[in-house]
């Protein structure tokens, strides 16, 4: 029987496995990130320049030029802006760095989701204009430095697992196919009559298309036998799909531009924390995560939780008390009061330590006692005389007086701690809590930026948007939940990796404020909306991914 010529084999191709074939890189989408960016950062600037000065803020910036730290507010954020004072006085440093540190953490997010899906590179970025993110960027609170940061360091990491290596694999596996293609005669060890075909290669489009089931030889389909799997060096297996897997360990070769944006973001991660104390609850998913970008690995990431944390621990105190000298001003205290303030309400008993009169006592069971926030005992009227007390009078405020009352009553009255915290969580996650600064510091009686016409439009926006679920906490936090749920199955890719790492930090980080919170403004959980916008972009990115290796296997 004579043996089949390969010159004469029709359609003769090379099996490729999924990717293995990739698009033609656009510029397009990388030109159309960068603009889309720009303008975010110059609508930032119209809109909110030059920044909308907080009492919080006004704080920080007095200790900065005074150059004397406290633990009050983050000694960081002092420290750093004593740095950008003298190049840009005022609130005009932190809203250029604000607004720096957002769209380039859209944009690198966007530019590492474009590689493969252009498209979502593209929204990414645009997601930056949300109300819920965007609105935020030009009023000056820690918590929206820390949110930036955070963003910038989960882009970082995921820019560093970019799989640059394998791209100019599948060049040369795109350059040899095609040669083959045009020389049929160098497919002859391949053998006749197999049908060649790519599995899952992208298309150009930049759209999430996985390729069609069902598709047969041209042999076959011209009734010449049954049909038969595609077969190469490649792919030696028959019917079984080529799916990419992760190859990572404990020991992976990293290059010395991806360790740089890997340490990087391991840096901004420790910055976060530094600005946001509380931080410390969720950094160590994102350490994990950076340290390991291209997947995730839940069981390094429960073995690193503790030592992270401590270490984390370790270094905010060398860091405030070492280096800066910062005061303490005791603020675990506020947490303190606030909470014997829940426990008095909710069992009936005052334990709050003092001796108090009649009427202070009936107070402190009924009135003094708002789920919102602890300032009701420090400056709110009628139950000023609280911190009064406690920090002038009796001067047990900063010192263990404290800290041992808050123990004894949580452990004498639990159920009334736990009615307690759930009230403040409900508070914090549901209601439609304080979000926007607008007022001028010295006049509250007018706009902080009166004569910007850019700026009263954002607020008649904000306006009209503020009842919705956009500006509830708990929608962002479930938002994180489902991203993290679905994502699950996609942890070994780079884009679910992210999806699941950043909106879980996200996640332990609004959680926490369930035990540590002393205040529910949305600012609070304002981590939680980029963290949101750029998972879901991530997590529709590797389903993509997903949908091409599955269809494959087909």
């Amino acid at each position: 029987m004579r043996s089949a010529d390969p010159r004469t084999t029709a359609d003769p191709r090379i099996a490729v496995p999924p990717g293995g074939l990739a698009p033609e890189r656009s510029a397009a989408p990388l030109v159309a990130i960068v603009i889309i960016a720009l303008i975010g950062v110059a609508l930032t600037l119209l809109v909110f320049w030059p920044g909308v000065m907080t009492y919080d803020a006004r704080f920080v910036l007095d200790a900065a030029r005074a150059g004397t730290y406290g633990d009050w507010q983050s000694p960081v954020m002092a420290w750093l802006w004593r740095l950008i004072d003298p190049v840009a006085p005022g609130a005009r440093g932190m809203l250029l760095l604000g607004a720096a540190l957002y769209w380039s953490g859209f944009a690198l997010v966007g530019a590492a989701l474009a590689r493969r899906t252009p498209r979502l590179g593209v929204i990414a970025v645009l997601l930056g204009f949300a109300p819920p993110g965007f609105m935020f960027l030009g009023i000056l609170w820690r918590d929206v430095l820390f949110g930036c940061v955070w963003l910038l360091a989960a882009a970082l990491a995921l820019v560093s697992a970019s799989p640059r290596r394998r791209a100019s694999q599948n060049s040369s596996f795109r350059d040899d196919a095609e040669r083959r293609t045009r020389n049929p005669t160098q497919n002859a060890e391949f053998g006749a009559g197999f049908r060649v075909r790519t599995f899952g290669a992208p298309r150009n489009d930049g759209r999430c298309n996985p390729p069609r089931r069902g598709e047969v030889d041209a042999r076959s389909a011209a009734g010449e036998g049954e049909p038969r799997p595609a077969v190469s060096a490649v792919n030696p297996h028959p019917g079984r799909g080529l799916r990419s897997r992760p190859t990572l360990s404990l020991g992976e070769r990293v290059g010395s531009g991806r360790l740089l944006l890997r340490l990087a973001a391991l840096g901004l991660i420790v910055l976060g924390v530094l600005l946001r104390p509380n931080g410390v609850f969720a950094a160590p998913v994102l350490v994990a995560y950076a340290l390991w970008p291209a997947a995730f690995h839940a069981k390094r990431a429960v073995l690193l939780y503790i030592p992270t944390g401590i270490a984390l621990f370790v270094v905010l105190q060398l860091v405030y008390y070492g280096a800066l000298g910062a005061a303490r001003e005791h603020p675990q205290h506020s947490l303190a009061v606030f909470d014997l303030g829940g426990i008095t309400h909710f069992s009936g008993e005052v334990r709050l330590p003092g001796e108090w009169t009649a009427a202070e006592r009936a107070r402190l069971v009924t009135d003094c006692y708002d789920p919102y926030l602890w300032d009701a005992y420090w400056y709110g009227r009628p139950c000023a005389f609280v911190m009064e007390r406690l920090e002038r009078r009796d001067g047990v405020f900063g010192t263990p007086v404290i800290g041992t009352a808050w123990r004894d009553a949580v452990l004498a009255h639990p159920l009334a701690w736990l009615a307690h915290r759930a009230a403040f969580t409900t508070q914090f996650l549901t209601q439609a809590n304080f979000t926007l600064w607008v007022l001028d510091l010295d006049d509250k009686t007018r706009l902080a930026l009166p004569e910007n016409s850019a700026f009263a439009a954002m607020l008649a926006v904000h306006d009209v948007l503020k009842p919705t679920p956009l500006f509830r906490a708990g929608a962002w936090l479930l938002a994180c939940l489902l991203v993290v749920g679905f994502a699950w199955r996609h942890r070994g890719t780079p884009a679910g990796a992210f999806a699941l790492a950043v909106p879980g930090s996200a996640v332990l980080y609004v959680a926490s404020f369930a035990l540590v919170g002393v205040a529910a403004d949305f600012r609070y959980a304002w981590w939680a909306v980029p963290a949101a916008l750029t998972g879901a972009t991530a997590l529709a990115a590797a389903r993509c991914a997903g949908l091409r290796d599955v269809s494959s296997e087909g």
